[in-house]
């Protein structure tokens, strides 16, 4: 709407004149992003930019989202606001994860799991039906 109205009273206050605007310029903020997981793969608005530890010195200011991605770690995201000419530290901790898949034939099976460790076992869920294939993905269970 902005737009509209800047383009009408610049026509109207110049008709048959040609005006020349500058284009706008970005604007940059910077990024440090910092995990518990080396070399896990940086993205900032589902853009991939490297591993950690990872600077990053030209990002647009706003909004942004860091998501992180290692193989054996479940993903971990943060939104965070990058300001104008500002280092923005950002720190995300991942945690370990397992998927873990398994076939049944046997119906109403109880599936259950285990720390190493530990003594009690911890039940997971009934597979349905026979011959179901069931894949369980597992968060800080099996990783101590």
């Amino acid at each position: 709407e902005f737009r509209r109205v800047l383009f009408r009273s610049i026509t109207s206050a110049y008709q048959g004149q040609t005006i020349e605007l500058e284009a706008p310029q970005p604007v940059y903020g910077r990024l440090l992003v910092e995990t518990n997981v080396p070399n896990a793969t940086v993205y900032v608005d589902s853009q991939e930019m490297g591993t950690s530890p990872l600077q990053l010195n030209k990002v647009l200011i706003g909004k942004r989202t860091i998501t992180l991605k290692a193989q054996g770690y479940a993903n971990a995201s943060e939104t965070v606001q990058v300001e104008e000419g500002k280092m923005q530290n950002v720190s995300i901790s991942m945690q370990n994860s397992v998927t873990v898949s398994l076939h049944c034939e046997k119906q109403n099976a109880q599936i259950y799991i285990r720390k190493k460790g530990e003594t009690q076992y911890r039940l997971l869920g009934t597979v349905a039906r026979p011959s179901s294939r069931v894949a369980i993905k597992l968060k800080s269970l099996l990783m101590k």
